[in-house]
C-alpha cells in the first residue's frame, strides 16, 4: 500500500502500490487489517497496479469478503488499471471483487 487518504463521502481510501509481488504481501495485509478494525466502509484505489501475484489477489479478496457486517460493498476497488482488470479477469474473480458493477 502506498498510502491511506479520504475517499468518497469521507470514507477511507487504501492507494494499492504499482508493484503488488510476494515482498508487499506483509504491508498490504497490515494495511487491510487496520483498515477492516475500523469496522467502517472503505475504497481501495487499484489504478496504479501494474504488476501482482496471486496471494496478493488472495488478501483483496480476503478483505472484501471479511468487510464490515460481512457487506462485501462495504470494501469498493476504484479506478482499477488494465493490469488488474485483467489479473481478476483471468483468475475469474472481477464479480467476487465487485469489477463488473464498477463497469456497469
Amino acid at each position: 500500500m502506498d498510502e491511506a487518504s479520504t475517499g468518497t463521502e469521507g470514507s477511507r481510501r487504501l492507494r494499492l502500490a504499482a508493484n503488488l509481488d510476494h515482498s508487499a504481501l506483509h504491508a498490504l495485509k497490515s494495511e487491510l487489517i487496520a483498515a477492516l478494525s475500523e469496522g467502517t466502509e472503505f475504497e481501495i484505489d487499484a489504478s496504479a497496479v501494474r504488476r501482482m501475484s496471486t496471494p496478493a489477489m488472495q488478501l483483496l479478496l480476503a478483505a472484501r469478503i471479511g468487510a464490515p457486517g460481512g457487506d462485501a460493498g462495504a470494501v469498493r476497488f476504484v479506478s482499477p488499471s488494465e493490469a488488474f482488470g485483467d489479473f481478476a479477469k483471468t483468475l475469474a474473480l472481477e464479480g467476487a471483487l465487485g469489477l463488473m458493477e464498477a463497469s456497469l
